[in-house]
């Protein structure tokens, strides 16, 4: 059983995972006690930096000694890797996207029901304070009536990363069915999650455009996709992804203001004033602007207040529903099924929580 203030957990997967060490270990509410990966020079490098035991084993990281399993390995090992995990007594987090696909997504939030134990998602832009300052902008009407919203992810890392960084013709992320799609299922899925979340409604309905227009040579999937969703309440929702350009951007319009998040500087104005926990704006015609060093200055006070693998932690330990929850990964999974289903059928799509339209 956990202790009274720190959780135990096995980090499977030091891929992108390495990056965010630093603030894992020190995340208030975790005790990173194993690290585990088939690269044995990146564990041993890792562990030395760190000092914490490593092994090439995932069944290493099922023992009495663990009390929550986090699987960041390629989306294809989530399903097994979870399901191993929660049958073992243990907490799942999980890296984006949940599964390649809505079955494996449930299959893991039905292995969690069975065991007890909670799945939470780790979803990298919940660590931004300012994102959780945006949505309780719009929940508290700051923008008015929120009539539409843009999110858009895109980088060219398979151009000018891939080769550099040595990843050869089996690199997984080239599979269009061990990553359950391609550049949408890879980044997108951070605004599939994001922007509903953002709004506090889900998506009702989609209707997309997918294609790889400039990236056949480097990897199966879509190197660009685009979709037009409805939200609950009518709200209208763009979401892009590419993997073949660059820039993200997140925007909110509404009847009484807009907020444009790009390129890390913010521009906003409302009517009314708004005085939150990172921004203090004035209302009426002025527009706000926010360069990339103010808002990270507004922004550090909080960082370790959202850091999520913390978060995670201190939820399990409190008996609390993690920030992300599994349901929520198998939503996202839907929706970015319902994203290349309406991009095949030239039809609206409605997100499949079944499983059943992938079939």
């Amino acid at each position: 059983m956990p202790s009274a203030s720190k959780l135990r957990i096995a980090l499977v997967g030091l891929g992108f995972s390495r990056l965010v060490l630093k603030d894992y270990v020190a995340a208030p509410g975790v005790d990173l006690v194993r690290l585990c990966d088939l690269n044995e020079k990146r564990c041993q490098e890792l562990s030395a930096e760190y000092g914490i035991p490593y092994t090439l084993k995932f069944e290493d990281c099922l023992g009495a000694d663990i009390d929550a399993v986090d699987v960041s390995t390629p989306n294809h090992l989530h399903e097994s890797q979870s399901v191993a995990a929660l049958a073992a007594g243990k907490h799942v987090y999980l890296q984006k996207p949940m599964a390649p696909v809505v079955a494996e997504c449930r299959r893991i939030v039905e292995a969690a029901r069975r065991a007890g134990r909670s799945v939470g998602m780790f979803m990298s832009n919940l660590n931004d304070p300012l994102n959780h300052e945006l949505r309780a902008m719009i929940a508290g009407g700051a923008f008015g009536t929120l009539l539409s919203m843009r999110g858009r992810m895109a980088h060219r890392g398979a151009r000018t990363g891939w080769k550099l960084w040595g990843r050869g013709e089996d690199y997984w992320r080239r599979k269009k069915d061990l990553v359950g799609g391609g550049g949408m299922a890879l980044i997108g899925i951070h605004a599939i999650h994001l922007m509903p979340w953002l709004a506090g409604r889900p998506v009702e309905s989609v209707s997309a455009f997918s294609d790889n227009l400039a990236s056949r040579d480097l990897f199966e999937g879509d190197d660009i996709t685009s979709a037009v969703t409805r939200l609950a309440g009518g709200t209208v929702l763009a979401l892009e992804a590419s993997y073949a350009s660059e820039r993200n951007c997140t925007e909110i319009y509404g009847t009484a203001g807009y907020a444009v998040l790009e390129h890390g500087s913010l521009r906003v104005k409302l009517d009314s004033p708004w005085k939150g926990r990172v921004l203090d704006l004035p209302g009426g015609d002025q527009e706000s602007v926010f360069g990339a060093e103010e808002l990270e200055r507004l922004r550090a006070p909080l960082r370790s207040e959202f850091e999520q693998h913390g978060a995670f932690a201190r939820a399990i330990l409190a008996g609390q529903a993690p920030p992300v929850t599994g349901e929520d990964g198998l939503r996202d999974v839907a929706v970015l099924e319902a994203i290349y289903r309406s991009a095949r059928t030239g039809r609206r799509e409605t997100p499949d929580l079944s499983g059943e339209a992938a079939k």
